[in-house]
């Protein structure tokens, strides 16, 4: 487990392009687009209610936003074992599905080729000797996540990794965990979404990109929002850039009562709300 996260760490040190991680509250409808940036988005969902339940004070410790930072608790699980005659199997099972054949052409490749770094050079095969039971499979040849009208294809599981190429953003974007039908039971919740540049990368600069993503969909969050984060790094809010703007922001105009800066640093889903970097 230890290469493990040194493998994640090495991949994040050598991402080439700009890169979404996790979207917004782990979910894509947050995330910016061809039409609206990620900033009016999540405004005009704020102004419609939409996040509240992302939000504290009604987040409880079963539901909501969570990062590692936050020690609140999580709607991210990790991924069920795979059942067997009626038996948890000793297996987890992250089945990958292509949005359509454009990203059949331009993402699959890279995307194997990333899972087989991930193979060979930390996580080995799944089993005791290894310590882990992550496993991965495609849907059938042809057999894509979505019809070309754009509805979910149901002879996909509703739960299965949809891997997109989208325009609208540079670098990459990955669903982090998985997340239970509990909260959200809409097929296409779990994504890997790609950007244009990154198919045009060679691929030696595209593999970090996606095996960087890919451990989003592993589970993994940064280094840098891990809880003993504190132990390691500190931590400088008012050396970001656009500090004082937002500061000025939330001290003139909160969006909610009871919004700090200190809230906005220590916290993602409210630096969110305030478009913080």
């Amino acid at each position: 487990m230890r290469v493990f996260l040194l493998l994640f760490t090495g991949f994040a040190a050598l991402l080439s392009v700009a890169s979404g991680c996790p979207p917004p509250f782990n979910n894509f409808d947050f995330l910016g687009n061809s039409t609206e940036d990620t900033a009016a988005i999540i405004d005009a969902a704020f102004r419609a209610g939409e996040l509240d339940k992302y939000l504290e004070p009604t987040m409880d410790s079963q539901a909501g936003w969570h990062d590692a930072v936050s020690k609140r608790g999580s709607i991210t699980k990790p991924w069920p074992k795979s059942p067997s005659n009626g038996k948890p199997a000793p297996i987890v099972e992250l089945p990958f599905c292509l949005r359509d054949p454009y990203a059949e052409v331009h993402a699959k490749y890279v995307l194997e080729t990333a899972l087989q770094v991930w193979r060979v050079n930390g996580l080995g095969e799944p089993g005791p000797h290894s310590g882990h039971r992550l496993q991965w499979t495609f849907a059938d040849p042809g057999t894509y996540c979505r019809h070309p009208d754009g509805n979910w294809n149901k002879a996909v599981h509703g739960h299965t990794i949809e891997v997109l190429i989208n325009p609208a953003i540079s670098g990459g974007a990955a669903s982090l965990g998985f997340t239970p039908p509990a909260w959200d039971s809409r097929p296409g919740r779990h994504q890997l979404a790609l950007g244009e540049d990154v198919w045009k990368l060679p691929l030696f600069e595209a593999l970090p990109v996606v095996a960087h993503e890919i451990g989003h969909l592993f589970g993994l969050t940064h280094e840098h929002q891990r809880p003993d984060r504190d132990h390691y790094v500190k931590f400088m809010c008012h050396n970001l850039v656009g500090y004082e703007a937002v500061k000025r922001e939330v001290e003139n105009n909160p969006k909610r009562n009871g919004d700090t800066i200190e809230k906005i640093c220590e916290d993602c889903s409210v630096a969110w709300l305030y478009d913080s970097p």
